[in-house]
């Protein structure tokens, strides 16, 4: 499961959108699975006890995002450091 395996959830945790949206996406085309909407996605997380939407300023970019949770270093190595910043 995608927040499983590519997450972590903390109190000061933080992460934009398309950050998290792009890892998503690649996550699921990797394992073969259906993407949920955007829209799905940010809901499902957002239910996380801890973890949030509003907007969020990481690297001098305030862009959306989520607070309480950001990608963990294994899907920011897999993932994000290869095809998502190709792209």
């Amino acid at each position: 499961m995608f927040r499983h395996d590519c997450c972590e959830v903390r109190p000061e945790a933080r992460v934009h959108n398309a950050d998290l949206l792009a890892v998503y996406k690649l996550y699921c085309k990797k394992n073969g699975l259906e993407e949920f909407s955007k829209q799905k996605l940010y809901d499902m997380l957002s239910g996380i006890p801890g973890v949030h939407m509003k907007r969020v300023r990481i690297d001098g970019n305030s862009l959306q995002g989520h607070v309480g949770i950001t990608l963990n270093e294994q899907a920011k190595m897999e993932f994000w450091n290869t095809e998502s910043k190709s792209s």
